[in-house]
C-alpha cells in the first residue's frame, strides 16, 4: 500500500513540475497521401511524474478491467503510467501547439485533472482527462485515450488496424460523458512481433530501454464520430466501444488546425 505520510505534499510538488518534452512530426505515406504524427520525446520529470501518480492512482483503481477479469498489481500500474504519459503528453502538446501565438494558436489554460485534483487520487467522481479553458471561460472535453502497438510497425495498414477509442459503456458504465474530443497517443515497441505477450511489455522498462517510443497519431471531434463512428466491442462483450479508424481520424496536423479553428474564436 501507499504510505500515506506526507503523501499529499508528494502529490503537490509532481503536480507542479515542469516539463521539457519536445516533439517531431513524423510523415506516414499512405495511399491517399501523407499521414502525419507526432512523435513526443520525454524528460526526467515528465517520467517521474507519470511514476508517482501511476503508483498512487493504481492502489484505488478498481481490481477488474472492462471485462472483469482480475487484475495484477503490475499490471494495473503500467495500465495507468501508459495512460498517465499519453495525457502528459496531450497536454505538452496543447500548450505548445494551441496556446502558442507565435504558432498561430491563442490564449486558454489546459488543465490535466490528475495535476489539479484534491483527493489524492482516491475517488472517481467528477473526473475528466483534460479540459481546455479560454479567455471568456468556456470550457472543452479531451479524452485521451492511449494504448500499445507491439505486433505491426507503424505504417498504413497498423493506421487501419486500430481505432480511436470515443467512450464507452458497459453494466458500470452506463452514460459516460462524451467529450469534445478524443486524442490518440500510441506507443510502438520498435521491435515488434506478431509472437509478443503484452504481459511481457513494462512500459517504463521498454521506455528506460529506449525500446518503444509514443506518438500521438491524431485524433477526432464529434463530427468526425457522427460520420466515421463504429461500435465495436474490442473483444470485450461486456463492453461496447464507439471507435473510428486512425486512419479516418484527423492527423495531427488536421487536429492542430480543427482545435485552434474551435477553441481560438475566443482568441
Amino acid at each position: 500500500m501507499v504510505n500515506n505520510t506526507n503523501i499529499d505534499d508528494i502529490i503537490k510538488y509532481i503536480s507542479v513540475l515542469e516539463h521539457q518534452i519536445t516533439f517531431n512530426v513524423i510523415e506516414i505515406q499512405t495511399s491517399i497521401g501523407i499521414f502525419n504524427v507526432l512523435k513526443v520525446n520525454f524528460d526526467f520529470n515528465s517520467i517521474l511524474k507519470s511514476i508517482v501518480q501511476s503508483l498512487i492512482k493504481s492502489e484505488y483503481t478498481m481490481d477488474a478491467n472492462q471485462n472483469t477479469s482480475s487484475r495484477l498489481r503490475s499490471k494495473k500500474f503500467d495500465k495507468q503510467l501508459e495512460g498517465i504519459l499519453g495525457e502528459i503528453a496531450v497536454a505538452l502538446y496543447l500548450k505548445q501547439f494551441i496556446s502558442c501565438k507565435e504558432k498561430g494558436g491563442c490564449p486558454i489554460d489546459v488543465i490535466r485533472y490528475d495535476d489539479v485534483r484534491q483527493d489524492g487520487f482516491k475517488s472517481g467522481k467528477g473526473e475528466f482527462d483534460i479540459k481546455i479553458v479560454t479567455k471568456s471561460f468556456k470550457e472543452f472535453r479531451l479524452e485521451i485515450r492511449t494504448s500499445v502497438n507491439y505486433k505491426y510497425p507503424l505504417n498504413e495498414d497498423t493506421l487501419k488496424r486500430l481505432d480511436t477509442i470515443c467512450g464507452y459503456t458497459n453494466y458500470k458504465k452506463q452514460n459516460e460523458l462524451g467529450s469534445d474530443f478524443y486524442i490518440r497517443p500510441l506507443f510502438q515497441v520498435k521491435n515488434y512481433d506478431l509472437n509478443l505477450n503484452l504481459d511481457h511489455i513494462h512500459i517504463l522498462d521498454m521506455i528506460l530501454d529506449k525500446k518503444i517510443e509514443l506518438y500521438i497519431t491524431g485524433g477526432v471531434d464529434q463530427q468526425v464520430i457522427l460520420e466515421k463512428g463504429k461500435i465495436k466491442t474490442m473483444g470485450q462483450n461486456n463492453t461496447k466501444y464507439n471507435t473510428v479508424a486512425i486512419i479516418d481520424s484527423y492527423d495531427i496536423k488536421t487536429l492542430t488546425k480543427t482545435i485552434r479553428a474551435i477553441v481560438c474564436k475566443d482568441g
